[in-house]
């Protein structure tokens, strides 16, 4: 019963989809601090922030024209294992770019380039 007492209040950060919308491709989203205040069991919470469009998220385009398979599941936000390398390929070769070389064996090109004729 003594923690009721004894006020509290915490600073925090908070942010989430805006319930506006701006009409543009990716949304909007929001980004603020929040005060709270707890006292007696009564909690007051007051928040401030500002609405700002929602940044792209990174897509092939973005890619520089000579790129590893790595290189390019790391920039496209994608975990790498060997079911995922293949899912990163097929991106890339989606996207215009061309496996440099295969290896002896018949496995996929681990380098792409962008084709000339984009």
């Amino acid at each position: 019963m003594i923690r009721h007492l004894i006020p509290r209040m915490v600073i925090s950060p908070w942010g989430g989809a805006a319930l506006t919308g701006s009409g543009s491709r990716n949304g909007d989203e929001t980004v603020g601090r929040s005060l709270a205040f707890q006292w007696f069991g009564l909690m007051f919470e007051l928040g401030a922030g500002v609405v700002m469009e929602k940044p792209a998220a990174p897509s092939c385009a973005t890619l520089p024209n000579d790129v590893s398979v790595d290189q390019a599941a790391r920039h496209l936000g994608i975990p790498l294992h060997p079911y995922t390398r293949v899912e990163v390929a097929y991106q890339l070769v989606k996207a215009g770019f061309r496996p440099i070389h295969r290896h002896a064996n018949g496995s996929m090109s681990t380098r792409y380039v962008r084709s000339a004729a984009l």
